[in-house]
């Protein structure tokens, strides 16, 4: 029984040896591995919250994400994602009862006076993408993933008390984690190169903010709703 099994293992082995190292090599051949997408996306982006009695979000603003990202092809339409980019969200909120706000000098402020932050990522991108086959020039794709954020220079504002933004880095968590949803096309202009467009929704999965100097505990979550372009080598 057990030379049986051992030799199972054995068959199993070489076959899959030479599937890995022949046969996908081969298949591979017809398609190119690795392209190269450059993205931009402009948008609109606003707060989320789960303690509205203590926390409210009054409205969002413009956001946009750019950068570049990788597709891996493991086979002809199925690759996986990755890349680097930099994200510009943001949002207003307002807080039912006074708090003091994080900024280079610490500001108390009353309830319900409006915030408006400004918080800036940069992002890492892991997603799976499926392709449709092409229909003359055109083929469709869709893109679910999870995006890696790291905070950098986040700002805040209080329009009632002082224009523009201050720096507020003692508010903002340094670390995110998001997913998101890509659904659009790519349409070929000759040889590897090709045009891209769709849309994309994203959501932040942890807290934005670090509920500091006694603010009251929820999780702050931004939506990113916004339309990709871009080129394809």
């Amino acid at each position: 029984m057990q030379r049986t099994t051992l030799l199972r293992i054995r068959t199993l082995s070489l076959f899959t040896f030479f599937f890995v190292t022949i046969l996908l090599p081969g298949q591979a051949q017809d398609y190119q591995k690795v392209r190269i997408m450059l993205n931009l996306t402009p948008g609109y982006t606003w707060f989320q919250t789960d303690n509205p009695r203590e926390l409210q979000a009054k409205g969002g603003t413009f956001g946009y994400d750019v950068g570049m990202k990788i597709t891996l092809f493991f086979q002809k339409n199925y690759a996986f994602t990755t890349g680097l980019f930099y994200l510009h969200t943001g949002g207003k909120i307002s807080y039912t009862d006074s708090v003091t706000l994080m900024l280079k000098s610490p500001l108390e402020i009353p309830g319900n006076t409006r915030i408006k932050y400004s918080i800036n990522y940069f992002t890492i991108p892991l997603g799976l993408r499926l392709h449709t086959v092409t229909f003359g020039y055109m083929r469709y794709f869709f893109e679910p993933g999870m995006d890696l954020l790291f905070s950098v220079n986040p700002r805040a504002g209080v329009p009632a008390y002082f224009d523009g933004k201050e720096t507020c880095s003692d508010e903002v968590n340094l670390f995110n984690l998001a997913f998101y949803v890509d659904l659009g096309f790519e349409y070929s202009v000759g040889g590897s190169t090709a045009l891209t467009g769709g849309i994309t929704y994203m959501r932040g999965l942890l807290d934005i903010t670090k509920d500091a100097a006694g603010k009251p505990s929820d999780r702050l979550a931004f939506n990113t709703l916004g339309l990709k372009i871009g080129i394809i080598f």
